[in-house]
């Protein structure tokens, strides 16, 4: 041991750096950028970094309970994804966070199971038990009920606590410019939560008018002939098209073949990040993309080319509508190329990985297509003709609902990224670890022996001392 001490220590300190790397669930970046209407900069930021404007936001969230697939224990799944869904009405005093699992036995009824006991409950029935009371309630456009799910009930403090550490806000390149960052465990609960946020803080610096008696007169029928909803329809067209790829992407991933990555791909990732960054940039400030030659997937690098070659045209014209034109189809070629960089520094050669990039992107489509549905409903109302008879009364109108205090320049369902472990980091500080312990142990070890081969030392010259004061005493 004392001679082979260093070779025991680096190996055992690696291994404990490999299992905290393998435990480490997935996190998603998710990011927004917003200007402020008229608000300093610094006031902005200390309401966001406030935990009671979290507080407000996550009290309209249901994510005190976060759900996991008993066969994929470390992706989790928003609620809406779960065959079930728990809703907490009350969690008793003193209670840590507890896991549960839950099976959906039938049509009416279900097994919960808490660490080696399970029991059966009625959906919708209230459940008091000694962690929480709570209902649990089925999810009618859930297809495979019978899979298992793992529930993870926290306290809210907990729940505050995580996101509000995981929340950053920081001044952007413009003034009066924010950006909004928080980290997750899933990418979609984290888009809910910024735009709940943005809400909140809207309703927290609302000031309403004050309303005042005025009389309003009218003779005729009065109709109104609906807005040209053409910029709708087009936004629909091509969120239809991305649903369209998405479902593609998600399709060619489950019946993909395991792939191995190389260092090639390493090399690929590297041109990908950089290309991904030039992308990003406002078209406002257009750098010419470079890299493109380097691009071995054909399709993307068509689409860097052309995207390319569009911003040279837009920079030649002159007339504003075809300069609105270009900028819409840049903005959606944007899109489709950030959506193909990302998918492929998401996707990785095992299975479990393969599922996890799946589940992303399953999230990313039932997102846009909530966005659809509401694009689609709004250009019903917009674009129909509305009809209304107006009689001469007094009337009180309501207080005017004033500014919300920021417009969202980038949307956080738009700023989505995965958050890698930094395995060269943490295997690095285990090495040094190992190097570390063992050559401290040894100076503590030579330290010590010094130290005791001087109190040996003094104890002789003490006995050397006393020896001569007694010969002096007898010859006295």
């Amino acid at each position: 041991m004392r001679r082979y001490g260093l070779y025991l220590f680096i190996p055992v300190s690696l291994f404990i750096a490999y299992n905290y790397i393998s435990s480490q669930l997935p996190k998603y970046k998710v990011t927004a950028k917003i200007a402020l209407k008229a608000i300093p900069t610094d006031s902005a930021i200390n309401v966001f970094k406030s935990k009671s404007l979290v507080t407000k936001a996550l009290g309209q969230l249901p994510f005190q309970s976060s759900y996991y697939f008993a066969d994929m224990p470390e992706t989790e799944i928003y609620p809406d994804s779960s065959p079930v869904k728990l809703v907490v009405s009350r969690l008793n005093e003193g209670a840590q966070a507890t896991w549960i699992s839950v099976q959906v036995k039938g049509s009416k009824q279900f097994e919960l199971t808490r660490g080696d006991t399970s029991e059966f409950y009625k959906f919708n029935t209230p459940i008091n038990e000694s962690y929480a009371k709570f209902t649990v309630s089925q999810n009618p456009a859930f297809k495979d009920v019978d899979k298992a799910v793992n529930i993870k009930i926290e306290p809210q403090a907990e729940v505050l606590n995580r996101f509000y550490n995981n929340l950053k806000v920081t001044p952007d390149n413009k003034e009066n410019n924010l950006k909004v960052t928080v980290i997750t465990g899933n990418a979609q609960k984290g888009v809910d939560f910024l735009n709940t946020l943005f809400k909140s803080y809207g309703n927290t610096i609302h000031q309403p008018a004050k309303a005042r008696e005025v009389t309003t007169t009218h003779y005729d029928t009065v109709v109104k002939p609906g807005r040209d909803v053409s910029a709708q329809k087009a936004k629909a067209v091509d969120l239809t098209r991305q649903i369209e790829d998405l479902k593609a992407q998600s399709a060619n991933l489950a019946n993909a073949a395991p792939v191995r990555r190389t260092s090639l791909d390493k090399g690929q990732a590297k041109i990908y990040r950089a290309v991904d960054s030039y992308i990003k940039k406002p078209i406002d400030e257009f750098v010419q993309v470079p890299y493109v030659d380097e691009i071995e997937d054909p399709d993307l690098n068509d689409q860097v080319s052309e995207f390319n070659e569009i911003e040279l045209n837009r920079r030649r014209l002159t007339s504003a509508r075809q300069t609105d034109s270009i900028n819409r189809k840049l903005m959606t070629l944007r899109s489709n190329i950030v959506e193909r960089i990302n998918s492929y520094l998401r996707s990785e050669g095992s299975a479990s990985n393969r599922a996890l990039s799946r589940n992303n992107i399953l999230s990313l489509i039932q997102s846009k297509e909530r966005q659809l549905a509401q694009l689609q409903k709004d250009i019903e109302t917009v674009s129909a003709k509305s009809y209304a008879v107006v009689k001469t009364e007094k009337v009180t109108p309501a207080a005017s609902p004033g500014t919300a205090g920021l417009v969202v320049l980038d949307k956080p369902e738009d700023n989505i990224q995965f958050v890698p472990v930094n395995s060269l980091l943490i295997y690095g500080i285990a090495l040094i670890a190992g190097i570390f312990f063992p050559f401290a142990g040894w100076v503590i070890r030579s330290a010590r022996r010094n130290s005791s081969s001087r109190k040996l030392l003094d104890k002789e010259k003490l006995s050397e001392k006393l020896n001569d004061i007694f010969a002096v005493k007898q010859i006295d």
